[in-house]
């Protein structure tokens, strides 16, 4: 009988070790935090896209097929401005996987916009567990359409893009980031000369975008250990639940206390950002009249035409060609009265004058150094 309780009391004893050790962490099947790989994302122009352009904005969406839960899944937007004229680059820290990658066109300061060369439909980005350099990449191309070749139906698109991009955006297109996206992009659409819906569209935009809502997560954003809804959140003392820690006979034995199961979750990346600088030539005007040396009118003076006979009848004659005119009078008995008068006429007077006749513009370029972009040492950027 005695042998029979010391069997039992053993097999208690072993059960609550396990038990135990499971909730400590020890079990076998504890859920691992997948890790993350950089993404690298490059965006190239042909021309025309700078720093007074509306970003390019990156949508980045968990490929079709992807089986993780949809809380896991990726679904957000980012924007992306050129860190040098007609380049920008986004790296991204995203799990092992396939991504669909598409772009908004941006809008340059005079109006004109990009044809999404080959990226129409999304790519896809294949992030692999590697650290090669230039590994996990893709390039977006965009070839420039002029102003005067951007219709308002494309105009229109953009700004839609735009704010469904906001609403589902990331920090860069949250809070004050969102709110200069939208000034800038209706700036240049004011600046082209097929916008016409697209202007009304823009307005309603900057009042209904959901600028001021929480930035969606990205992978990097989110904390690197969450309960999942079939798992128990650890309470601390890291024996699942049983705070006394007995160990099942009177001992003082803790399974758990001081295990690494009950440290607190490591908590979320905060983005310390700091100022990219670059240089651009900036034209300083300076504009000054042109002159030139022009004959202008400064008044008019009377010139004789000589003297003419008013004869009575009412006849002017040049003096000197009067007389057949008086006998043909005296011959028919009428008289030949009349007077002498000199005709004058005005004549204009002119001076040479030194007057300006336009201007130039006699400016010179500076180089200034401005603030291009934001990065944390994490890798993003807004």
């Amino acid at each position: 009988m005695k042998g029979r309780m010391k069997r039992v009391m053993a097999v208690a004893m072993s059960l609550a070790m396990v038990a135990a050790l499971t909730a400590c962490g020890g079990g076998a099947d504890k859920e691992q935090e997948p890790e993350l790989e950089t993404a690298h994302i490059d965006i190239k122009a042909d021309k025309g896209w700078t720093k007074d352009s509306t970003p390019a904005i990156v949508h980045i969406k968990s490929a079709d097929g992807d089986d993780r839960k949809d809380a896991d899944k990726v679904d957000f937007y980012h924007a992306v401005a050129p860190s040098e004229d007609n380049i920008g680059s986004y790296e991204v820290e995203l799990e092992v996987g396939s991504y669909e990658v598409k772009v908004i066109s941006p809008v340059n300061s005079d109006g004109s916009a990009y044809e999404l060369f080959e990226t129409e439909d999304a790519k896809t980005l294949e992030v692999k567990d590697i650290d090669e350099k230039g590994g996990n990449s893709i390039d977006m191309e965009m070839k420039l359409i002029p102003a005067d070749k951007v219709t308002d139906e494309m105009l229109t698109a953009i700004v839609k893009d735009t704010k469904d991009a906001i609403a589902k955006g990331d920090e860069s297109l949250k809070g004050d980031n969102g709110k200069a996206v939208l000034e800038v992009l209706d700036k240049n659409i004011e600046a082209n000369p097929n916008a016409e819906g697209a202007k009304d569209e823009s307005d309603k935009a900057k009042d209904d975008a959901k600028v001021d809502e929480a930035p969606v997560e990205t992978p990097a954003d989110k904390p690197a250990d969450k309960p999942s809804a079939d798992k128990p959140a650890n309470n601390g003392n890291g024996n699942g639940g049983n705070a006394s820690g007995n160990g099942g006979d009177g001992g003082s034995s803790n399974h758990g206390g001081n295990s690494s199961a009950s440290k607190p979750s490591a908590p979320s990346h905060t983005h310390s950002w700091k100022d990219h600088t670059a240089t651009k030539q900036v034209w300083v005007s300076n504009i000054v009249p042109v002159y030139e040396n022009q004959q202008v009118q400064v008044g008019t003076k009377k010139v004789s035409e000589g003297f003419f006979w008013h004869c009575n009848c009412g006849a002017v004659i040049p003096k000197g060609q009067d007389a057949d005119h008086a006998f043909n009078h005296i011959a028919n008995n009428e008289p030949d009265n009349g007077y002498v008068k000199e005709h004058f006429h005005e004549e204009p007077v002119y001076e040479t004058k030194r007057v300006q006749v336009g201007t130039r513009d006699d400016g010179h370029y500076e180089t200034q150094t401005y603030v291009d972009y934001k990065y944390c040492d994490c890798g993003a950027t807004k």
